[in-house]
């Protein structure tokens, strides 16, 4: 039974891999679109360091929640074996 919900959680952990790569495709694109519209000067100041924050929040906490889903479900199955759950 434990080992089911491993793989589901392996599943759900490699769809999400792919979301997150799949994204950088997206963010490539928005980079490409804000430097031409830095180029062309229609942008302010303050507009391109907000897309600048927004569009490294958007790159940075998928990874971090990639991780962080990572590390609990090694901790998780390491519980499990260790008390026989």
């Amino acid at each position: 039974m434990a080992y089911g919900w491993f793989m589901i959680y392996v599943f759900i952990f490699i769809i999400a891999a792919l979301a997150f790569v799949l994204s950088m495709v997206l963010v490539n694109e928005l980079i490409d679109f804000h430097n031409d519209q830095v180029g062309e000067g229609v942008l302010s100041l303050q507009t391109s360091d907000t897309f600048g924050f927004i569009l490294g929040l958007f790159i940075g906490v998928p990874g971090f929640t990639l991780l962080g889903a990572l590390l609990w479900a090694v901790n998780r199955a390491h519980k499990q074996r260790r008390y026989g759950a």
